[in-house]
């Protein structure tokens, strides 16, 4: 819809060459936190890699579409081939899917902010950050070409850094994210 104009903006996109050939993009405006969750008692070793869940023949929860991390999207194709992988249209449907019964998968790939706010609290000891899973990628505004000027997606990168530099943009950040993803987060980046 956005390559053929419409719609003229979609938001936390990923920038690809391919996607360049129809669309603009912003400077980054956050930081998106992709990772890889289980329910605790899955009991999962540490390291943990996507050949490993393959191996044991566990079902990956993931999004139906979009662009991810390289593992990822090296793995999705094998995890659909063999029958392990069962698509969800966004995160919040993808966090039920990991708490259905019976069970549709042993792991989820998710928007962490999401997973978290969709998990709620009486459900937050039941999961798992999969360990080395933490993927912190900038996230930017994708625009329709044939629908947004060049000149307007300036303003949005002037106005996208005006509030980075006053900090209007972190404290949007810190208002939505969970506090156990930030201290993930905080871990990760040490």
């Amino acid at each position: 819809s956005l390559q053929q104009g419409d719609i003229d903006m979609m938001i936390r996109a990923t920038i690809t060459p391919e996607r360049q050939q129809y669309a603009w993009f912003s400077r980054p405006y956050r930081q998106e936190v992709v990772a890889l969750f289980s329910k605790r008692e899955q009991h999962l070793p540490v390291p943990f890699h996507y050949a490993t869940a393959l191996a044991q023949r566990l079902t990956l929860i993931g999004p139906a579409s979009g662009q991810y991390d390289a593992q990822f999207e090296k793995y999705r194709p094998l995890f659909q081939a063999h029958q392990l992988y069962t698509p969800y249209p966004d995160a919040f449907v993808g966090t039920e899917l990991l708490f259905a019964s019976p069970g549709r998968g042993e792991l989820l790939l998710a928007d962490a902010d999401i997973f978290y706010h969709q998990l709620g609290t009486a459900r937050l000891n039941q999961v798992q950050l999969v360990a080395g899973s933490l993927n912190i990628s900038p996230s930017h505004l994708m625009l329709s070409k044939k629908t947004v000027s060049a000149a307007t997606v300036a303003a949005i990168d002037r106005a996208i850094q005006i509030f980075k530099t006053d900090g209007r943009l972190a404290a949007i950040e810190r208002a939505y994210r969970p506090a156990q993803l930030q201290a993930q987060i905080n871990a990760h980046t040490r």
